[in-house]
């Protein structure tokens, strides 16, 4: 293979598996703030499938043909835009890059900041097969606990009047005794 071509499983049309095709492409570039990351493994979730089966649901993710496949990825920084600092080749790192990690290279902003387009450093002891699930399995995680703590305060926030009324016809001790 050229090195100025690549691997990356495409989408000529939306369906399903049977649309999947590995397809020769130009090589991406890392351009100013951004980085390219050779792609060592990338994990597929149930959105991957949902968002590629039809042209209605793919233009609510931004998509349009030919696309790529997959979000999660893991791998190693190979080229460093301008501008970027904290990655540098030879980096390993996982993220996100929506529509576009079942590839040899994706590229993605090195500032990040949405799971269709991010990467962060992976930890010592992280294996690369691991570290490509967790971009969108991390962020549901974290989606999940940040309405399980909204609930909480909002059901505080209904309950604290009451709570307050009862503690108004609480008496302060124990009854006096009666002799």
């Amino acid at each position: 293979m050229p090195a100025n071509t690549s691997r990356a499983v495409r989408l000529d049309s939306f369906g399903g598996p049977e649309v999947l095709n590995i397809r020769q492409v130009p090589a991406p570039q890392a351009g100013p703030g951004q980085i390219r990351v050779r792609v060592t493994a990338a994990g597929l979730n149930p959105m991957d499938w949902i968002m590629t089966a039809d042209a209605d649901t793919a233009a609510r993710f931004g998509l349009s043909l030919p696309a790529g496949f997959g979000t999660d990825y893991a791998g190693v920084v190979d080229q460093v835009g301008d501008g970027v600092t904290g990655f540098a080749p030879g980096m390993r790192v996982f993220g996100g890059a929506l529509s576009r990690a079942v590839a040899d290279f994706v590229v993605v902003d090195a500032a990040g900041g949405a799971a269709a387009n991010e990467a962060h450093q992976t930890p010592d002891g992280v294996d690369d097969r691991t570290a490509a699930t967790l971009t969108i399995a991390g962020r549901t995680a974290a989606a999940a606990l940040a309405v399980a703590e909204a609930r909480t305060i909002a059901g505080r926030l209904r309950c604290q009047p009451l709570l307050d009324r009862a503690a108004d016809l609480t008496p302060a001790g124990p009854p006096a005794r009666t002799a």
